[in-house]
């Protein structure tokens, strides 16, 4: 039996919406510069609310893909992800962004992680006594396969999940690279936990965004090396769904059932 999967303890639910239920595979993308970015590239639908977030169904993948977002920070990446899954979505992937704390993962890498970290403060609502959550293997080995299809390279490692970025001192980081972390970001840990409490896969591949190194944090928001592992993760995700299409068997939806 999936851990919480009925909704049967908790007093305050996701609302269910009305209409066709949401693709059966969706992908988070917290910031919304990175949402922005696959709306730029023209292959979404007009969007559709999800509370504070918007969702929009690919125009390709026959209906089993969505993307979803903004959602900034673990309390509102899981409310949204609780809503996805209680509409219609059975497997998660994350897009996300990340600060690097190793030299071997500069601005531009990308990251699936095995593995997250929590020091944040949802989680243990789901998981109490757990700080360390992994990725699905499943999903993350079809992340893993997207990437060599197109070969293009990819790191792995623990991902540390903060809800203060701004608190990122000396000790802190100290502390993540003492336990094993080599990236830093703000909603994985979170999501990691909650699809193991609702049983649903999820997993994540994270654009390297600045890095955190000799007591400096040198950004790289800007620079071109970062736009394009942005844009190789969308290109990574997309094609990680057609695999999923071709082996999982998720169901399709058919098009005069998709938003206009």
């Amino acid at each position: 039996m999936k851990q919480g999967s009925s909704f049967g303890r908790e007093w305050v639910r996701p609302g269910r919406r009305r209409g066709p239920k949401l693709p059966p595979l969706m992908i988070l993308v917290p910031s919304p510069q990175d949402l922005q970015a696959i709306q730029d590239s023209g292959q979404l639908d007009n969007p559709s609310p999800v509370l504070s977030a918007s969702w929009y169904r690919s125009r390709d993948h026959q209906g089993i893909l969505g993307v979803a977002g903004p959602a900034v920070g673990a309390p509102a990446a899981v409310m949204v992800a609780e809503s996805l899954f209680a509409n219609g979505c059975v497997s998660l992937l994350i897009m996300g962004s990340c600060g690097s704390l190793v030299s071997n993962l500069p601005v531009g890498s990308l990251l699936i992680p095995s593995q997250a970290l929590s020091d944040e403060g949802t989680s243990h609502h789901y998981l109490p006594g757990t700080q360390v959550f992994a990725a699905d293997t499943g999903m993350r080995e079809i992340l893993e396969g997207s990437c060599r299809s197109l070969e293009v390279p990819f790191h792995g490692g623990r991902i540390c999940t903060t809800d203060a970025p701004y608190r990122e001192t000396q000790e802190v980081i100290a502390r993540y690279r003492s336990q094993g972390g080599v990236a830093v970001d703000m909603e994985t840990s979170a999501l990691f936990a909650l699809g193991k409490f609702r049983g649903v896969p999820v997993a994540a591949l994270h654009a390297v965004s600045d890095e955190l190194k000799e007591k400096r944090w040198i950004q790289g928001f800007r620079k071109p090396s970062y736009r394009q592992a942005r844009e190789l993760s969308i290109r990574i995700l997309f094609g990680a769904a057609k695999t999923l299409l071709r082996t999982a068997g998720l169901p399709t939806v058919s098009r005069d059932l998709r938003p206009s």
